[in-house]
């Protein structure tokens, strides 16, 4: 479905709206009824903000913790500096909760989350949330490792 309009011309008008400018860079997708949505119109609907909520708050309120494996016994790993990243402290500005449920709504509505790792020191002092809209995924080489190398590469549209 999302082919048969990629070349037709659909009008016209100018793009006036945020909306309308998504719509015509094809930030949307094609349904079954061949209307368009985006994640941000499915948010107006009360069935799908309310089930997106429910998921997204559940979750967040849980429990995050780490742990190590020593053969067969699990142990929490509270000494360990990513155990209070994801538990305490993912970044200067969220709480674990508000970055899980970011998590949830992003995986729920765009089926991917990215976060940037800010690492100090060579360890990850924070984790700051990427808009999944603004990464593209590229299996192939990069130029971060050598020529012949194969690696999952994403960057910024």
């Amino acid at each position: 479905m999302f082919f048969s309009g990629l070349f037709q011309r659909k009008s016209d008008a100018p793009v006036t709206t945020p909306a309308e400018l998504a719509d015509a860079i094809g930030l949307s997708y094609d349904t079954y009824t061949g209307k368009q949505i985006s994640s941000q119109r499915a948010m107006r609907l009360t069935a799908v903000f309310s089930c997106v909520r429910v998921l997204a708050e559940s979750v967040g309120m849980l429990p995050c913790n780490l742990y190590h494996l020593n053969g067969s016994l699990k142990q929490r790993a509270t000494g360990e500096r990513l155990h209070k990243l994801i538990s305490t402290h993912p970044n200067g500005y969220m709480t674990p909760q508000e970055f899980w449920e970011l998590v949830v709504t992003c995986l729920c509505l765009r089926g991917n989350f990215y976060a940037y790792k800010v690492k100090a020191f060579g360890e990850v002092a924070e984790l700051l949330p990427v808009d999944p809209g603004c990464v593209v995924y590229a299996l192939g080489r990069c130029q971060r490792w050598p020529e012949g190398d194969r690696r999952e590469c994403y960057s910024a549209r």
